[in-house]
């Protein structure tokens, strides 16, 4: 089956393609939604350690 054509930036039309998502991939996934406020904490503690230096 294909996916149906999306309009894009001018109006052409794109062909949506769709990709297998390995079971490891998809717990990697659901994995990282479900921690994503301590991924984002991190990454800001990051940015300003790096503005320190």
């Amino acid at each position: 089956q294909h996916a149906a054509p999306q309009l894009c930036c001018g109006g052409a039309a794109v062909q949506a393609k769709r990709s297998c998502l390995t079971a490891e991939n998809f717990e990697n996934l659901i994995f990282m939604k479900g921690n994503m406020d301590i991924i984002q904490q991190h990454i800001m503690s990051l940015k300003i350690q790096e503005e320190e230096e």
